[in-house]
């Protein structure tokens, strides 16, 4: 035998017995695994829109879901991997077989479902031992949703309905904070909640089993009303059913809500603000109880009254017409109570005097009294020898709750008790007073010509009926009275009350003063204008300067100041 046959022979001897030798530890391992294998489901089901949270993973109704199975044992290694969608009871279909020895870093596996329902996907492996995972398998839940998506919204005519506009106008989506909670109609049980904080849009998105859930708007701003879904439910909600077959009962009575497949789409909440709102125009305002006008807007986008700029819908002070709504706007007064704007600012110059911190409530020159009341008027005329008329010397209001001024002359009237005021206009450039000794009903437009003046000053209430009011989006213009209702300069020493229910609105052109008795009183608005209560003041004050020129003497005060000069 050649030397290099023979070395041949011992080479593959030597590899002979290395691989005897291999094998021999190879299998000695095995013998001392005793532990099954480890399925794992790498990476947690994927798909556009999913949501994994351990073992459960939530996807679309249209998505593909894909996963991918590898198997790990670290003594024997990994022989085979066995899984199913559609049976819960080994044994399984063989998805992987692993070379041995040595395991290799396995290759995923792909298992896509597409079955558009709920499915369990068990898998189990099987390592080089004979150890079975299958007692302890592993179980990835795939949940197929279905979204159900919707806005909060501004109903600005309360009709329940986001209108898109151009006729009715379009309605934009709330842009505070928003919660929205999901609970099963079967127990109660919450199952998802979308919340939003900062920076909303008033929409919200949810993905859902199919079920039937309660869906609620939980956190109704303060200064608004809930219109849809109608009031009744607290929080309101919709009973909806998500999932296939989607059609109108499922919709839970929404009037927004429909069909995107099985998906629903503009399940909507439509709000609108509680409180009607007031606007001063050219004037300072002051509310010493504090200032409570819940704007509904924002500014942005502009939104206006009639879709006038000069009376737009986000500041509680404008502008005057006497100054062609260019100059600046009045101040806002809110005593010792911070104040509420709803969405608004009190004006284009944000100008507000008074709150907790900073308080200023208005205090009498002379203490305890108010040189509008009527007891100062009367005290005033007494003092000055001036005369006055009995108001029931005009043949028209010999009856004081039926009374038209026809026929008045200027100069000063009383009456010792409660007037009810039909329609009057007041002209000729002329001033008039008038004191009544209890309450003050106006029944029509009071109108008062420039280059006249008019005063009411009253121990009880001023009332304005129901009746007396126009169109939601009427301003006032004094030059020829379109739009005013009550003009002059009106003192209650108790409460100005714009009475309702009406659905009119109520322009004031001149002054009103409340608690001129110092006993208690303010302006109490009972009215609300609906739809215009999204843009639109329930009523307003507007500037009249010229009463301020033309006033009488009887109304001007002087103010001394002295000074010694000597001892």
């Amino acid at each position: 035998m050649s030397i290099k046959k023979y070395l041949l022979g011992v080479l593959v001897l030597v590899s002979f017995l290395a691989s005897l030798y291999y094998l021999r530890s190879v299998f000695a391992d095995w013998q001392a695994d005793l532990d099954p294998p480890t399925t794992t489901f790498i990476p947690i089901p994927s798909g556009t829109g999913c949501n994994t949270v351990g073992t459960v993973t939530t996807c679309p109704n249209t998505t593909t879901v894909t996963i991918y199975l590898s198997c790990t044992d670290a003594i024997s290694g990994c022989n085979s991997t066995y899984a199913s969608k559609t049976s819960s009871t080994p044994p399984y279909p063989l998805y992987a077989q692993y070379p041995i020895p040595p395991n290799p870093v396995p290759t995923p596996l792909t298992v896509t479902i597409a079955d558009g329902t709920s499915v369990n996907v068990n898998a189990y492996s099987i390592d080089n031992a004979g150890n079975s995972e299958q007692t302890s398998q592993k179980t990835q839940t795939i949940i197929f949703a279905y979204t159900v998506s919707g806005n909060v919204f501004a109903d600005s005519n309360k009709d329940g309905i986001k209108n898109p506009g151009p006729n009715p106008a379009v309605e934009s989506n709330y842009t505070g904070a928003i919660t929205i909670t999901v609970k099963k109609q079967s127990n109660g049980a919450t199952v998802d909640t979308y919340t939003c904080i900062a920076s909303c849009t008033g929409q919200y998105l949810l993905l859902l089993p199919a079920d039937n859930y309660i869906i609620s708007y939980d956190n109704i701003p303060s200064g608004y009303n809930i219109i849809e879904p109608p009031p009744g439910a607290i929080p309101p909600a919709f009973i909806v059913k998500v999932g296939p077959p989607c059609n109108n009962s499922s919709l839970g009575g929404s009037k927004n809500a429909s069909c995107l497949g099985n998906n629903i789409i503009n399940l909507n909440y439509g709000i609108s603000p509680t409180v009607p709102l007031y606007q001063c125009i050219g004037a300072d305002c002051r509310d010493d109880n504090g200032v409570d006008n819940p704007l509904p807007s924002d500014g942005s986008p502009p939104v206006s009254c009639n879709n006038d700029p000069n009376y737009p819908s986000d500041y509680a002070s404008i502008p005057g017409p006497s100054s062609g709504f260019s100059n600046d706007p009045g101040i806002i007064f809110s005593g010792s109570t911070d104040p509420e704007f709803g969405l608004g600012d009190p004006s284009s110059n944000g100008w507000i005097v008074g709150n907790t911190t900073y308080p200023e409530t208005f205090t009498p020159i002379r203490t305890k009294v108010i040189r509008t009341s009527y007891d100062y008027y009367q005290t005033t005329a007494k003092q000055n020898g001036i005369s006055t008329t009995d108001l029931t010397t005009l043949a028209s209001c010999s009856d004081l709750l039926n009374c038209t001024l026809t026929g008045i002359t200027n100069g000063v009237y009383t009456a010792d008790s409660s007037v009810a005021l039909n329609s009057y206009t007041f002209t000729g450039n002329k001033n008039y007073v008038i004191l009544v000794k209890g309450d003050l009903i106006i029944k029509g437009n009071i109108l008062v010509d420039i280059g006249s003046t008019t005063t009411f000053s009253v121990t009880g209430d001023i009332k304005i009926d129901p009746s007396v009011g126009g169109l939601s989006t009427a301003s006032c213009n004094v030059t020829n009275h379109n739009g005013c209702h009550v003009e002059g300069f009106y003192s209650t020493d108790k409460n100005f009350i714009i009475q309702g229910p009406s659905a009119l609105r109520l322009n004031i052109a001149g002054a009103v003063v409340t608690n001129a008795g110092q006993n208690g009183g303010s302006i109490q608005n009972q009215r609300d204008i609906g739809a215009g209560n999204a843009t639109c003041p329930t009523y307003t004050i507007t500037e009249r300067p010229d009463f301020v020129l033309n006033a009488p003497d009887f109304l001007k005060h002087q103010n001394f100041i002295w000074q010694e000069v000597a001892p």
